[in-house]
């Protein structure tokens, strides 16, 4: 239940290799989780509670990324992508 599974960036979005439930765009993640959710059999407060649970561990990325050594450029490279992914979580 985690979009940020695929944070390998795209120079183009046209070219994704990833879908959640087929959502391919961003725009549609939120309502791809919710059917993957249906699909796993997730009543509505338990798919909440992962993906708050989920989110709440992604939170703390930075750090985990700093103290593994990632580089700066690195981080400030794929912040977007987490963040984004992060907010999906949480819609």
């Amino acid at each position: 239940m985690n979009p940020v599974f695929d944070v390998n960036r795209e120079s183009d979005p046209k070219h994704r290799q990833t879908t959640i439930a087929g959502a391919s765009v961003v725009d549609y993640e939120a309502g791809g989780l919710v059917e993957l959710a249906r699909t796993c059999r997730l009543s509505p407060a338990r798919m909440r509670e992962e993906l708050d649970r989920i989110a709440d561990v992604l939170e703390l990325w930075r750090d985990t990324a700093s103290t593994t050594g990632l580089r700066s450029a690195e981080i400030t490279h794929f912040s977007s992508e987490i963040t984004q992914g992060i907010a999906v979580l949480r819609a």
